[in-house]
């Protein structure tokens, strides 16, 4: 958050007009600082957004792709319980000798 308001979140209105002219989607970022201005939640003020025609920007999330040559058991591999990509469940536990 800047120290000083800037024009363009100085209202709701004001915002539109600002990403009117850039004719471009809207960030998370930029709405929370239009939240802290206006002191409205970043979900009313989606909302608002939205209805006047306003696009949000997208998330890209992390997309992997399982090929042939992956492990099949990799995504176990956090769970200690499942075993994971080798070896017994039982390996260092009542399965040992002696």
């Amino acid at each position: 958050m800047s120290s000083k308001c800037q024009p363009e979140y100085t209202s709701v209105e004001a915002f539109v007009e600002y990403i009117r002219d850039d004719e471009r989607p809207y960030t998370i970022a930029e709405v929370e600082e239009l939240a802290f201005w206006t002191r409205k939640t970043p979900l009313a003020l989606n909302r608002i957004l939205k209805a006047a025609g306003l696009v949000p920007q997208g998330q890209g999330h992390e997309q992997r792709v399982r090929t042939v040559n992956d492990n099949p058991n990799d995504r176990w591999q956090a769970c200690p319980s499942h075993g994971g990509g080798g070896g017994s469940s039982l390996e260092g536990f009542a399965g040992r000798a002696g």
